[in-house]
């Protein structure tokens, strides 16, 4: 029996040569920055009451006003930087399509956004979690968790052959591990609290897990990965409705709308 030859094919799909376009095919347009401005001047002005609001208390009890004020002040700079038409580098796409809303070879890729994320969802988690009283290595093994699913998504929309998959999948095991102590490791801490504590923490936890899990999903193209498979206009749509859905329970919020001329 002889040696299988090797498969190791993971230098000639990625190839010492680098490719960094200097403008980018598939970008945002006129009305997709109308709509970022738009959402830049809400969060703002959220950022202004979530402050104004915690005066109302004592100083000791404003770490949930803080929390929800940072998440709100990360936002917007991000969206003020994505309205700019900053903070983004051109990547190759996976899969070209011929559609003219969607053509070319490049798109924009926001980094900002994923900054965003790494920012806001580690305090999101945290704010849950304190609202729990999880023990510390808990709380620390999830938001490494968290940094683990939106490092690797990053990596994967800046990667322009079909290995972003890989980080990709990596991302969405992290994912489901956060989801997890949220649901499940943490919600056994609230329940030795009063039942109002309980209630409280299970329904936000409900909440971010069900609006961590379902967002990969809906934007894994091209917000996510960088890839031209879908409608751009599609996704706005979908980005107005996570966006409606984010805003109430927790002062939360990911992501952006790319829409293409």
């Amino acid at each position: 029996m002889g040696i299988l030859p090797r498969s190791n094919m993971a230098l000639h799909t990625n190839p010492n040569i680098f490719h960094y376009p200097t403008s980018a095919d598939i970008t945002n347009n006129s009305h997709g920055s109308d709509w970022l401005w738009a959402v830049t001047a809400f969060f703002a002005f959220f950022t202004c009451c979530i402050i104004g609001d915690s005066y109302r208390g004592p100083r000791r009890a404003r770490a949930f006003h803080y929390l929800a004020a940072a998440v709100s002040v990360v936002t917007t700079i991000n969206y003020f930087t994505m309205a700019s038409n900053l903070g983004y580098v051109a990547i190759f796409v996976e899969f070209v399509r011929d559609k003219a809303h969607v053509r070319g070879d490049t798109r924009e890729i926001y980094y900002v956004r994923y900054i965003d994320w790494f920012l806001t969802g580690t305090l999101l988690v945290l704010a849950t979690l304190l609202t729990a009283r999880t023990p510390l290595p808990i709380m620390l093994w999830t938001v490494f968790l968290t940094w683990m699913s939106v490092l690797t998504l990053l990596t994967g929309a800046l990667v322009a052959s079909s290995y972003k998959w890989g980080y990709f999948v990596i991302s969405i095991l992290s994912l489901f591990g956060v989801v997890y102590n949220l649901l499940w490791t943490a919600r056994r801490y609230a329940a030795r609290h009063t039942s109002a504590i309980s209630r409280t923490y299970l329904s936000l936890a409900a909440w971010l897990s069900f609006m961590s899990l379902i967002y990969p999903i809906s934007q894994i193209d091209p917000a996510v990965l960088g890839m031209a498979m879908r409608d751009y206009g599609e996704d706005e749509i979908v980005e107005k409705i996570h966006r409606a859905g984010e805003v109430a329970p927790a002062e939360a919020t990911e992501g952006g709308v790319v829409e293409t001329a």
